[in-house]
């Protein structure tokens, strides 16, 4: 009887993983549009507001936008490596960051084999009042062609964002519900000393 009190005791203080909301309010992305370098255009994909419900741990993968380049060959010029950013904001939790890359053109085999190239620096890392999530960016090959680019749109790529909601903190837990179980464990307490006094 005294280890199943116990066990009860300490179970109401365990803190719960409760799903938090993660709403993407806007996105911008910066590419470069001008000479030397790839010419880069992108087209965002994803609605906002994109609304997603998830635990401590978990992750989810969706579309961000496309990105390609409509010029027809890689020139010594596009080889050079170019800045690109996405800049993003959820609300809630409120909360912004950036991702930054590089985007360049390859030509291999002799210029047999000629693309575009995407590459971000890593993931970012925000806090916010109640835990931390990470925000990261797809690697992607676009506008590959033979002898030449395959240029436009139609032979981009798309590049895919990861959220995952890597860490909540005591705050991020409802304090209602962390108040309801303790205010069921003590009532079953009560019942359980009720008996045993009968």
């Amino acid at each position: 009887m005294k280890k199943l009190i116990v066990l009860i005791a300490v179970l109401a203080f365990v803190p719960l993983a409760f799903a938090d909301n993660f709403t993407l309010q806007s996105y911008t992305i910066a590419a470069n549009s001008t000479d030397p370098g790839l010419v880069i255009n992108t087209a965002g994909v994803a609605s906002t507001p994109s609304n997603f419900v998830l635990n401590p741990g978990s992750s989810v993968t969706f579309d961000l936008f496309q990105i390609w380049t409509s010029e027809s060959v890689v020139n010594p010029d596009d080889t050079i490596a170019k800045n690109v950013g996405v800049s993003f904001t959820f609300n809630p939790p409120a909360s912004s960051g950036s991702v930054t890359g590089s985007t360049f053109g390859v030509a291999q085999v002799f210029g047999l084999i000629q693309y575009g190239q995407v590459s971000w620096s890593g993931p970012s890392v925000v806090n916010f009042n109640g835990g931390q999530y990470t925000f990261t960016l797809s690697n992607e090959t676009f506008n590959v062609g033979l002898f030449g680019l395959d240029g436009g749109q139609h032979d981009g790529a798309t590049v895919e964002a990861t959220l995952t909601y890597s860490q909540a903190t005591p705050a991020s837990v409802p304090e209602p519900a962390s108040m309801l179980l303790l205010g069921t464990v003590l009532a079953g307490l009560a019942g359980m000393v009720r008996r045993r006094k009968s």
